[in-house]
């Protein structure tokens, strides 16, 4: 009987995504934005209906699958996200990406810094939790410097701005910079752990799984020839060493996300060999499973109960958050020469954090890093700069438009004079 539960839960966490992705694309958000609010708001929904609180109940069991499939699901996306990142670093524009990365380092991790002085401030021990300062400050830094790639990428397609110029900045300088969050993420975690022991097991981790990467490109592409004649056992492959190395990575002190990256770099970059329809239909199986990753978060974060927001730090956190990434952006941009419109673009799409941000707040929750308040107005956060996105980059387009035609008209009204 619990295998017709986990199965219909399964079933509906399918649904509720597929209905919060139309629901967006209604609303011109993102679709992520509305897999996330589905989900989130699911998981509230089947404790109250069901009155489960905690562990030692069937619900405990049905939670227990849908995490496990969730982050395989975020295993097998950000793998083959790692090809398409990659595919992406070869921007013709170093020197301008190098500007626009290096700003919205700085600021969007001051931001994080700022963020948790405030928490600290605020002297709430629910709020600030027992991390270590470090672990802490570090932690903040991270979750409020993060882009979300996949959405910002989505963006940039929707928008017909592949291949621009803005466009290739944004998406480069959101690559390096997330690049250079989930080696922090790694950090972090480790000092947390409050014992050295912890943090060098993953720093030990890191190093050699970098080796390991670097070996197994060579090896994929000396298989190339293999995955062209045996598609469906090259996908199998990508699969099962995508989801074991994420699952080791985690039960090593990092995360799956470390996992994931050095499978992705593991193989060969995309248009180069005939590994690219095993990561094409990776990509295809993952995509639909994401919702689980949403809903078995909000069973996770919230089977405690939801408490009560903090809507000060929330603001405060939005505030921080749109400074951080929007005014970095904009500040990188100029310094690399773009006009203000362009670079004002560049801030709108560093914005963008969406899932990215989900799975770096799931990491730090779970870790103790993050209390759920401290949870709750991060991701109240993440949704409100991803969700302004689109209504900053339309009224930026709507300024530009409108800017010509009204110098032009004073242009006429001198000559009148």
């Amino acid at each position: 009987m619990t295998a017709f539960w986990i199965v219909l839960a399964i079933v509906v966490a399918l649904l509720a995504g597929w209905a919060g992705r139309k629901a967006a694309r209604w609303l011109r958000l993102p679709s992520v934005i509305g897999e996330i609010c589905v989900g989130l708001v699911l998981g509230p929904a089947v404790i109250a209906l069901t009155g489960w609180r905690g562990s030692g109940t069937p619900m405990d069991g049905i939670r227990t699958v849908l995490t496990l499939a969730g982050k395989g699901a975020v295993i097998l996306y950000l793998t083959c996200l790692v090809q398409d990142l990659r595919a992406s670093l070869s921007s013709k524009h170093r020197a301008e990406t190098a500007r626009v990365t290096t700003a919205s380092v700085l600021v969007s991790f001051a931001t994080g810094i700022a963020l948790a002085g405030i928490v600290v401030l605020d002297g709430s021990p629910a709020l600030r939790g027992t991390a270590p300062s470090g672990a802490f400050t570090l932690y903040l830094a991270i979750a409020m410097g993060v882009t979300a790639v996949p959405v910002l990428a989505r963006i940039i397609t929707e928008r017909g701005m592949t291949g621009t110029k803005v466009g290739s900045l944004s998406l480069t300088a959101a690559i390096v910079t997330d690049a250079l969050a989930w080696l922090l993420l790694a950090v972090a975690l480790g000092l947390n752990s409050g014992r050295p022991g912890g943090f060098l097991v993953a720093a030990a981790t890191a190093a050699g799984g970098a080796v390991l990467a670097w070996g197994g490109r060579s090896a994929t592409a000396r298989w190339s020839s293999w995955s062209g004649r045996h598609p469906r056992l090259a996908t199998a492959s990508v699969i099962v060493a995508a989801l074991a190395v994420g699952f080791t990575s985690e039960h090593l002190g990092l995360t799956v996300i470390f996992g994931a990256t050095l499978v992705g770099l593991a193989l060969p970059p995309r248009g180069a060999s005939a590994w690219d329809g095993a990561i094409e239909s990776t990509t295809k199986l993952a995509k639909p499973l994401l919702p689980l990753f949403f809903i078995s978060t909000g069973l996770t974060v919230f089977a405690t109960g939801i408490g009560t927001v903090p809507w000060g730090i929330t603001a405060a956190a939005v505030g921080l958050g749109v400074l951080g990434k929007f005014g970095g952006g904009y500040l990188g941009g100029r310094a690399g020469g773009q006009s203000r419109s362009d670079s004002a673009r560049i801030g709108a799409m560093m914005n963008t954090r969406g899932l990215t941000e989900m799975i770096i707040l799931q990491a730090g929750h779970q870790a103790g890093i993050l209390t759920t308040g401290l949870f709750l107005a991060l991701l109240l956060m993440a949704l409100a700069t991803t969700a302004l996105t689109g209504p900053l980059l339309a009224l930026l387009d709507r300024t530009e438009v409108r800017r010509p035609r009204i110098a032009g008209e004073l242009h006429k009204a001198g000559q009148g004079d």
